[in-house]
C-alpha cells in the first residue's frame, strides 16, 4: 500500500496532479486547440483550503531543429517558478549541465539528454521548434539550451523540451489558456470531495472539467492494479504452501 501511495504521489506531481483540470474531450483526442483559460481556475483552486499547490500546462507536440539534426518532440510548456520545488524532473539532482531558464530569458529552454545529444547541441546553443497553432497553421520559434537533464524516463530525455508556458501559448495562437491544470492536494485520501468542489469551481469557464488522477493517468492505475492482482495470486500461493 505505501509502494501505491509513492507511486501516486509521483506520478502526481510528474503528470496530472491528484485532480486534473482539462477541456472536455482532451485526454482522448490531444488537440493542440483544446485549450482552457487559465487564470480564472488558478484563482479559484487558491480559495480551497485542500489544494496546496495547481501546476498550468502546455503540451505541444512537433519538430526541434538544431543546425545539425532534427527530432519530433513535444514542447511542455510551464512556470519554472511554480514547479522547480515540486516537479522531479527539474529537480537539481536531474540536470547535467546548466539550469532552468530565468524568469525573463523568453526562449530559455531545458531539453532531455537524449534529444539534445541527438541534435548535438548543449547550453547555450539554440535550437527551433516547429509545429501547427490552433489554427492548424505551421509556425515556430527559436529557443536557446539553458540546461539538460537525464531522469531515465524514455519518453522525457528523447523528446521533451520545457519551456516557460506564456511564450508556448502565444505560438500557438493561445495566450492564458493552458492543455492542463495540475492540482496537487495535501494528500490522496481528499480526491473524492476535493473534485466535487474543484467541478463546480470549473463550471463557469466553458468545456471544463476536473478528472482524478486515475482517469487523467489510466496507464498509472492499470500498472497498480495488474500489481494488486499479482499481490494477491502470490499471497494466496503462499497461503496453500
Amino acid at each position: 500500500v505505501g509502494s501505491y501511495a509513492q507511486m501516486i504521489e509521483n506520478g502526481a506531481r510528474t503528470g496530472s496532479g491528484h485532480i486534473g483540470i482539462y477541456r472536455e474531450g482532451y485526454l482522448e483526442q490531444r488537440k493542440t486547440s483544446q485549450t482552457i483559460p487559465a487564470q480564472s481556475l488558478l484563482d479559484a483552486l487558491q480559495r480551497d483550503s485542500d489544494v496546496t499547490a495547481a501546476f498550468p500546462r502546455l503540451y505541444v507536440p512537433g519538430l526541434v531543429r538544431s543546425s545539425r539534426n532534427s527530432r519530433p518532440g513535444v514542447s511542455l510548456g510551464l512556470d519554472f517558478l511554480r514547479e522547480q520545488a515540486s516537479n522531479p524532473f527539474l529537480s537539481k539532482k536531474r540536470f547535467i549541465s546548466g539550469g532552468v531558464p530565468a524568469t525573463g530569458d523568453s526562449i530559455g529552454a531545458v531539453l532531455g539528454a537524449v534529444l539534445a545529444e541527438n541534435l548535438k547541441i548543449t547550453v547555450g546553443n539554440k535550437f527551433v521548434f516547429m509545429t501547427q497553432d490552433a489554427e492548424g497553421e505551421i509556425v515556430s520559434r527559436l529557443f536557446r539550451v539553458s540546461g539538460v537533464i537525464r531522469t531515465g524516463v524514455r519518453e522525457i530525455d528523447a523528446g521533451t523540451v520545457f519551456t516557460h508556458r506564456e511564450g508556448l501559448a502565444q505560438l500557438i495562437g493561445r495566450s492564458g489558456e493552458v492543455h492542463e491544470i495540475a492540482v496537487m492536494l495535501r494528500n490522496v485520501n481528499l480526491v473524492p470531495g476535493a473534485l466535487l468542489r474543484i467541478n463546480l469551481a470549473a463550471g463557469p469557464v466553458p468545456n471544463a472539467r476536473a478528472y482524478d488522477w486515475s482517469e487523467a493517468m489510466p496507464g498509472l492505475a492499470g500498472a497498480i492494479r495488474y500489481d494488486h492482482v499479482s499481490l494477491q495470486i502470490t499471497v494466496a500461493f503462499l497461503y496453500l504452501i
